[in-house]
């Protein structure tokens, strides 16, 4: 008996810390990401029933804020997130939110990425991901194909929770997602979006510098000539036409619009769309052009899916080489493309 007393007590003991242990256990989020299905969203038949509606003088909340909304840094951000995904689209189901505790986020962010796209469905994989050190982007598979209806597609909405560090995310300044339906490719491999993410540059650019030049000095000196980026990141060409001007599309980092508190501070569309616009109007006055959001003015290249894009837009702009090479130096430019614009 009394060699067993000890025994009994350890046990005892040993109990006690292990119940002190799991009672002090820190959250840890349920995976690498969480994908939320919220169901039918702008454009689809549900959408007057289930959207509240805008107007430029109204005090309530637009869906571009949940664009808006990239970055949540605290629990404060994280329930303004929730709370205004609620006022905008009634029937998300908030529960399928992981409760998180407000000291998981002294080391980590998390993601909080509205989509909306006819190809949403129930599930998607992230096929790929690129930290370029002051930006962050997504690949992202969906299972659902692109659909053609009498009155438009059908447009389903959903969020993506990615837990990240601290560490990672206090030098984002531009989040993008590129979206691929159920037995579609990206526009650009992977692997080559990685490289023109990292140079900012799009080879498509060199496109619309070959067009310029067939245009005003023909097809043989349309061949002849060539833009690109180098291993170092300098823009190099032929040399020979320098006082060419050609358009381009100029996308700019954001750091604005990645936190809810901020996007949440506008109550009317017209101060929505210039909080939105504000560092792009700077910009081009700064190189001495006219803001455009997006578009050429002739409207001539259409792009699809704009309701998946982070609604900073892009810079329509004329440039020449010379001018090009000065605006790559800009801390502010995110991505410089003339076609292909894959978020």
């Amino acid at each position: 008996m009394t060699n067993d007393e000890p025994t009994q007590t350890e046990t005892i003991e040993t109990d006690e810390r292990d119940t002190d242990l799991s009672s002090k256990e820190a959250f840890c989020f349920p995976g690498d990401y969480l994908y939320l299905f919220h169901g039918k969203n702008p454009g689809g038949s549900e959408y007057y029933e289930n959207l509240k509606g805008f107007t430029e003088k109204e005090d309530t909340d637009s869906s571009i804020k949940l664009y808006m909304m990239r970055i949540t840094k605290d629990a404060e951000d994280y329930q303004i997130y929730r709370e205004t995904l609620a006022a905008i689209y009634p029937p998300a189901d908030l529960s399928a939110f992981p409760e998180i505790p407000k000291e998981w986020f002294q080391e980590n962010s998390l993601l909080t990425l509205f989509i909306v796209n006819e190809t949403v469905g129930e599930n998607i994989t992230i096929e790929g991901r690129v930290d370029t050190g002051t930006g962050y982007y997504l690949f992202i598979k969906t299972d659902e194909g692109r659909k053609l209806t009498g009155i438009g597609p059908a447009r389903n909405c959903a969020t993506i929770l990615i837990p990240v560090t601290k560490k990672q995310s206090d030098e984002w300044k531009d989040i993008g997602i590129y979206l691929a339906g159920e037995g579609e490719d990206f526009i650009i491999p992977i692997d080559e979006m990685e490289m023109q993410l990292r140079m900012k540059f799009s080879e498509t650019v060199e496109l619309a510098y070959k067009e310029a030049i067939h245009m005003q000095k023909g097809k043989e000196a349309a061949e002849r000539a060539y833009l690109t980026i180098d291993k170092g990141g300098a823009l190099i060409s032929d040399g020979d036409n320098d006082d060419i001007v050609f358009p381009v599309r100029i996308r700019l980092q954001n750091e604005a619009l990645l936190s809810p508190k901020k996007a949440s501070q506008p109550k009317t569309y017209g101060e929505l769309m210039h909080y939105r616009n504000a560092v792009y109007e700077r910009f081009a006055k700064k190189y001495k052009t006219a803001f455009r959001d997006a578009f050429p003015p002739d409207g001539s290249h259409e792009i699809e899916d704009l309701d998946s894009w982070i609604p900073e837009g892009f810079l329509f702009y004329y440039v020449t080489v010379p001018r090009l090479k000065e605006i790559l130096k800009d801390d502010q430019v995110a991505f410089i493309c003339y076609e292909s614009i894959p978020w």
